[in-house]
């Protein structure tokens, strides 16, 4: 059975991933097994991660989206909106006439 969900659902975070965990405030930790079971839960049953806190405790995160497990705010990947980002990026000068619409 394990294997059929492995195989039908893929996961968001990549073992050794660093994340962080809503345990009521959210705390870093690292993902460290896919599809984890433990025997008190339910036969068949798994959580998507099990993931090792900066603490050293170990916790498992019951679904995979963003209210429970994310990336670190610190290391999010955002990109600026389309008119955030300047009209036109000038890197250092190679002898150009200061001109870049000019130098084109």
């Amino acid at each position: 059975m394990l294997a059929e969900i492995e195989a039908t659902i893929s996961l968001r975070f990549g073992v050794g991933t660093r994340v962080e965990c809503n345990c009521g405030e959210w705390k870093e930790g690292t993902v460290v097994k896919h599809y984890y079971a433990q025997k008190s839960f339910a036969p068949g049953t798994c959580m998507p991660y099990l993931i090792r806190l900066t603490d050293g405790k170990y916790i498992f995160a019951p679904r995979d989206v963003d209210d429970v497990i994310r990336l670190p705010i610190n290391i999010q990947l955002i990109t600026p909106s389309e008119t955030e980002m300047p009209a036109e990026v000038v890197g250092p000068d190679f002898g150009g006439s200061g001109n870049a619409a000019h130098d084109r």
